[in-house]
């Protein structure tokens, strides 16, 4: 997970899928120390990269964290690098 503080954009993004291509749908949530902070978005495949991108204008407060979670069970949360 990336933020580009230039930008002010959340960047999610897959190199590979396992599933069968675009079947899951899944969706990002930011969060900052554990709490949500915002509303969350979904990831749409991208049969360039064969996995999900998501762009997502998420200003503030820029997350730390994200949850993710997919319609075939996943439910982690992932760290988020800030970058300029």
């Amino acid at each position: 997970m990336v933020y580009q503080l230039a930008h002010s954009k959340l960047q999610v993004s897959t190199e590979s899928n396992a599933l069968p291509k675009g079947a899951a749908i899944i969706t990002i949530t930011p969060m900052v120390n554990k709490k949500v902070t915002g509303p969350s978005v979904v990831a749409i495949y991208d049969p360039t990269i064969d996995g999900y991108l998501l762009l997502a204008d998420i200003a503030n407060p820029i997350p730390d964290s994200v949850h993710i979670t997919s319609s075939y069970g996943a439910d982690i949360i992932s760290p988020v690098v800030r970058i300029l």
